[in-house]
């Protein structure tokens, strides 16, 4: 197998995250031990500890492994690129199908 995807969760922020879901849902006048709702705590310390990875990474790490020079004086269109963003002030993840990267190539920045 060429690609394998690993998920790796911190223990400790999933356990409190799950806790304060759980309260959230029992305040909302949910029962959180009820069937159909027993995972959910867990799903969503998950999905935001997914959604908000990319906090603890280095933007510029990750920007200049991926530059190269070619000799192309011509446009790439790059396109039908999944991403999702996560928007602090409402804390809510966007989630889009496609995203068009472009780029104009003429040598590279310094």
């Amino acid at each position: 197998m060429a690609y394998s995807k690993t998920e790796q969760y911190d223990e400790q922020v999933t356990s409190g995250l799950m806790q304060n879901y759980r309260q959230v849902l029992g305040l909302l006048g949910e029962d959180p031990t009820r069937e159909g709702l027993e995972k959910t705590p867990e799903r969503l310390a998950k999905a935001m500890q997914y959604l908000t990875q990319g906090y603890t990474l280095d933007a510029n790490a990750i920007i200049n492994s991926a530059k190269f020079h070619e000799q192309v004086s011509e446009m790439i269109v790059v396109r039908i690129l999944k991403f999702t963003v996560c928007v602090n002030i409402i804390c809510y993840p966007l989630l889009a199908k496609h995203m068009w990267l472009i780029f104009l190539m003429d040598g590279l920045p310094d």
